[in-house]
């Protein structure tokens, strides 16, 4: 899973896997998969059942766990390190269903870095010696010029 974002992206997909001690996991049987990002009093989550949650046939048997969640565009709204779990439910016809969350320690979650988007940093500028002007001109290119990232 690439680990790197800006506020308000929402491609690429954060891919997971879930596995336990004895290895990845096969959710395919699984009633519902719900991917849960937290970052202080921020969160965001979504499921299968919601079609934010996509559990990936990747050919092997059995599945290995792996599962992406499409981010909404609210969903990375602040920078930081936002921390990711997996809750499977089993059976949801038991009472109460049978649920488990991955990793079942915190010091395993995966974590997202989102940076923030530049349109959205406040921008500071150099004090302009007495006598003198500064100015800040952004431009945007024409149409028919891409904009070039070096």
């Amino acid at each position: 899973m690439p680990n790197e974002w800006k506020t308000g992206d929402t491609w690429p997909w954060p891919r997971l896997q879930v596995s336990d001690d004895d290895g990845p996991v096969d959710i395919s049987g699984a009633d519902e998969v719900r991917v849960i990002g937290r970052l202080g009093g921020l969160v965001f989550s979504g499921a299968m059942t919601d079609g934010t949650v996509n559990v990936i046939d990747d050919g092997t048997v059995p599945l290995r766990g792996i599962h992406e969640y499409v981010l909404q565009d609210d969903d990375l709204s602040a920078p930081g390190e936002w921390e990711l779990e997996t809750e499977v439910t089993w059976d949801n016809a038991t009472t109460p269903p049978r649920r488990e969350t991955y990793p079942n320690a915190k010091s395993r979650n995966p974590t997202m870095s989102v940076s923030a988007d530049l349109d959205l940093e406040p921008m500071l500028l150099a004090a302009a010696p007495e006598g003198e002007e500064r100015a800040l001109v952004v431009a945007a290119p024409r149409e028919s010029e891409p904009w070039r990232w070096k």
